[in-house]
């Protein structure tokens, strides 16, 4: 049982009882040759949040001191509790709570279900220091004890592989694409699309140092990168994936034989378990492929058009489709007593609502199916879980605010300006502000520059609750962020994978800015499932040459040629209807309701608006126009125009087409 690591799991108020404990275990660790660490290891001048993870996630065994304030820390619930519950899931550490206190540990999800060395019930005097000090060497023995049988570590250093479930959901992501899967932070699985073939090596520790690393992602954060620093960072990225050239021509070699052609673009996927989140928060979009085909042996995969890039984190999921009437967007702000930043985020918020009436033609008829509430601040957290509950479910919440990192992980704030108050929540704290059944599909966390990096670390947590977050990880102008965001949400609103639809948009505000790679890596995206929005596609009015009727494409199809005269008020006070002359759908006819779409009278609904039809009432002369089913003695007549004299001979007026079910009477 050589090298054993075990890390002690405390609250700062319980420093006194973590000295006592690893006081009293000292003498089984050294006999034993175990090593012992706690966050009091840490060196002056050493990322905390860094070595903290990178122990837990070495560790064999993970003593918890548990405590009230053990309870209610943010960093132990958000951090070190999830990945010490995960890996002892996966048979990587023994776990051992120990109970300091009185506290409601039993109402935890999880640690009821462990055996746990209950010291409070020894420790009938919080200031009898003797009390104290017997009661902590019972537990001291208790985890000795459960060290030596439990035998943690037996299998370190033996060959990792994947499971055959485990490549079967990586095998779901997408089966066209080359899927690197890292593991433990020790190992990188390289999976080939539509193949059998399966590479594993060791991922390295080389590379520029996390240090070095920490300090060009710094100065990617306040945009003083230039090309060749961005370069730096890329390749840097590009070796700390790869471990040595053997791994690295594995790569490239499946690069470039599944490069894509003209139709589909190829995906990379990187999937981090979750001992491996925090590598996911690189920002992986300056990834640098060293590849003849860029202007310098080389390229950014962010700005190859054949290339998608997609972020995953624990499971891998499976495909999840958002059916939908429309696309339900809030957008949400709240803006602190700072007047610089206030105004920004300000602008933000407005910049992006701005775009929700879309200059181009083509993007005009998608976003008929997208609703846009806001721009709305919100001063507390309390105003936000009010307005959520009285709205209708949101699919995607666009989050435009102030954030900073605390132990580790990010946080978000809702502001009151004029009180100079501001609440800050943590990510499962955030979630909890959606009651059940509102809980949105994406979450969009927009910060302004000096809070770019703290949102992106809370996205690497919200994933774990809500299927898809996006997080804008360089500092972008307002105009940039509204062209991004729009070209986005008209990409989900077209039926676009979350992936793709953040790579177009991320290339389309590109070729806008100034700053064209810096616009590139604007946004990290991380999802539990392959995320795909699918909203109704209600007809479009398009006005004609013929200026007695209105043409509307079927809701049901987008054949461009094939067009349906509906039920509209045209000129001279005639009446059109129409069944689809494609699928046969219909009657369709104008709402009344919204003045915008058609009417499938058999759905019972208005495909725009969701306007029920059994509300409708439907006058006599226009019920009249609806065509009836063909008589058997009537002889067939090519109509000239629906609801003209000719078309009425060939159909009886009082007799229904087919049966129609949703047909008002």
């Amino acid at each position: 049982m050589d090298e054993l690591l075990i890390f002690i799991s405390y609250a700062q108020e319980d420093v006194q009882y973590k000295d006592t404990f690893i006081k009293e275990f000292s003498p089984a660790a050294q006999s034993n040759k175990w090593q012992v660490w706690q966050d009091g290891e840490i060196k002056p001048g050493a990322f905390w949040d860094d070595e903290i993870k990178n122990n837990l996630n070495k560790a064999d065994v993970i003593v918890l001191l548990v405590s009230s304030d053990f309870l209610n820390s943010d960093y132990i619930n958000n951090v070190e509790l999830i990945h010490a519950l995960e890996k002892q899931k996966q048979g990587l550490a023994l776990v051992i709570p120990v109970i300091l206190d009185d506290c409601l540990w039993e109402d935890h999800e999880i640690l009821p279900k462990i055996q746990a060395v209950r010291v409070n019930e020894k420790i009938s005097d919080k200031g009898n220091k003797e009390q104290i000090k017997a009661a902590l060497q019972f537990a001291a023995r208790q985890v000795r004890d459960s060290v030596k049988a439990g035998k943690p570590g037996a299998g370190k250093g033996a060959s990792t592989a994947l499971k055959p479930e485990e490549i079967n959901e990586l095998r779901q992501l997408d089966p066209y694409a080359i899927v690197v899967a890292v593991r433990g932070k020790k190992n990188v699985f390289l999976l080939l699309p539509k193949g059998s073939e399966i590479s594993q090596f060791p991922l390295s520790d080389k590379g520029l140092p996390q240090k070095v690393l920490g300090i060009l992602q710094r100065l990617l954060l306040k945009g003083d990168l230039e090309e060749d620093d961005c370069r730096v960072l890329g390749e840097a990225l590009f070796a700390r994936l790869f471990s040595d050239t053997n791994a690295q021509n594995i790569f490239i070699k499946a690069y470039q034989s599944h490069l894509p052609g003209a139709g589909k673009p190829l995906k990379i996927v990187l999937h981090f378990d979750d001992q491996s989140s925090e590598l996911a928060g690189l920002p992986w979009e300056y990834l640098w492929l060293p590849l003849p085909e860029g202007a310098s042996d080389g390229f950014f995969i962010g700005e190859k058009e054949n290339l998608i890039l997609t972020r995953r984190l624990s499971t891998a999921g499976k495909e999840k489709k958002v059916e939908a009437d429309k696309l339900r967007i809030l957008v949400a702000y709240s803006k602190p007593s700072i007047q610089e930043i206030a105004h920004r985020i300000e602008d933000d918020a407005k910049s992006v609502f701005s775009r929700s009436k879309p200059v181009k033609e083509e993007d005009k008829k998608l976003w008929i199916n997208i609703d846009v509430t806001g721009p709305n601040e919100f001063k507390s957290k309390n105003d936000f879980e009010s307005f959520i509950k009285k709205e209708n479910p949101f699919h995607i919440v666009h989050f435009v605010g102030k954030g900073k990192t605390e132990n580790g992980s990010g946080l978000i704030a809702f502001c009151d300006a004029a009180a100079k108050k501001e609440e800050w929540l943590a990510p499962d704290t955030f979630v909890k502000c959606f009651p059940e059944g509102k809980k949105p599909n994406l979450i969009f966390l927009h910060a302004p520059p000096d809070s770019c990096r703290s949102l992106r670390d809370m996205a690497l947590n919200l994933v774990t609750s809500v299927d898809g977050v996006l997080a804008i990880q360089t500092p972008v102008k307002s105009e940039e962020a509204a062209d991004f965001s729009e070209k986005l949400y008209t990409a989900l609103a077209g039926g676009e994978y979350l992936d793709e639809a953040v790579t177009h948009a991320a290339r389309y505000a590109a070729a806008r800015s100034a700053n064209r790679l810096r616009m590139y890596g604007i946004s990290a995206s991380f999802s539990r499932a392959t995320l795909k929005m699918e909203v109704a596609k209600p007809a479009v009015p398009v006005q004609t040459a013929d200026e007695n009727f209105v043409f509307m494409e079927c809701p049901n199809h987008s054949d461009p040629v094939i067009q349906c005269k509906q039920l509209l008020p045209v000129k001279g006070g005639r009446t059109a209807w129409t069944f689809c002359k494609k699928c046969d759908a219909g009657p369709l006819w104008l709402c009344p309701n919204c003045q915008q779409a058609v009417v499938n009278l058999s759905e019972k609904r208005c495909f725009n608006c969701g306007y029920e039809t059994a509300k409708m009432v439907v006058p006599d002369n226009i019920r009249q126009l609806i065509p009836a089913t063909r008589t058997e003695t009537s002889q067939s007549v090519k109509p000239t125009a629906p609801g003209s004299t000719t078309d009425r001979v060939a159909y009886s007026p009082q007799e229904s087409r087919r049966a129609e079910p949703g047909l008002p009477k």
